[in-house]
């Protein structure tokens, strides 16, 4: 009998982590980007109600803004021929440019996660992206 248990534990200890794998075939840490973009989607639409250049807006927004940039700092120093993924939108309302791209996704797929529309966003920055540095 505990040689019995053993083995099932054994088998769900295996099982746990591939479990955890998404899709694509990697790990996700969990955090920020594991909430739903429904949830997302609300903080955005508080963000907007309270103005979302303004104090009380940018705080609603402000951890998914730092978790976004550090997600596209990643992106640039694993991807291939990448130097700025968000060379095409920086500026003082970059911010705004990723939350927009972003809620975009998630007001279309409210079940998916807030990483799913980093994904996401990738596709639509590609084409702007600089992929050499500068001279």
């Amino acid at each position: 009998m505990k040689r019995t248990a053993a083995v099932i534990a054994v088998a769900i200890a295996m099982l746990v982590p591939a479990m955890a794998k998404t899709g694509g075939g990697f790990m996700t840490a969990g955090g920020i980007g594991m909430i739903q973009c429904a949830v997302f989607s609300n903080y955005v639409a508080e963000a907007r109600a309270a103005g979302i250049n303004t104090t009380n807006g940018i705080q609603r927004i402000d951890p998914f803004i730092s978790y976004a940039l550090g997600f596209y700092t990643g992106y640039n120093s694993v991807a291939d021929d990448m130097w700025d993924i968000l060379a095409g939108i920086r500026g003082e309302q970059m911010h705004i440019s990723i939350i927009t791209m972003m809620d975009g996704f998630c007001q279309a797929n409210p079940t998916d996660e807030v990483d799913d529309a980093l994904f996401d966003t990738i596709y639509k920055l590609l084409p702007t992206a600089q992929i050499e540095p500068p001279l």
